[in-house]
């Protein structure tokens, strides 16, 4: 085995471990739209707002498009610093 490998291993597993407890909630259309995805890029809840049930479906899809990429871009941006902190180069 390479020197250092066994280490960089255990760090990368912790930092998967750690990604995959995240929780990042994104919203849009103020609060209309809220979705909470997990850093795993896994959507773990969306709610919506019931003053929505008079949207039309097209404008009530924008909403729940626009909350999950929000969301995922989060995450994103949450492993990218966590990865950071824990001097791991690049992943994503």
């Amino acid at each position: 085995m390479i020197p250092g490998m066994k280490k960089a291993q255990q760090m990368l597993e912790k930092f998967q471990a750690e990604l995959a407890s995240l929780e990042v909630e994104a919203k849009a259309g103020g609060d209309l739209v809220k979705v909470v995805a997990t850093g795993d890029q896994k959507i773990k809840s969306i709610t919506l707002d019931p003053s929505l049930k008079d949207e039309d479906l097209q404008t009530l899809a924008d909403l729940v498009m626009v909350a999950v990429n929000n969301a995922l871009e989060e995450v994103k941006e949450a492993g990218m610093k966590k990865m950071q902190k824990m001097g791991l180069p690049g992943l994503f």
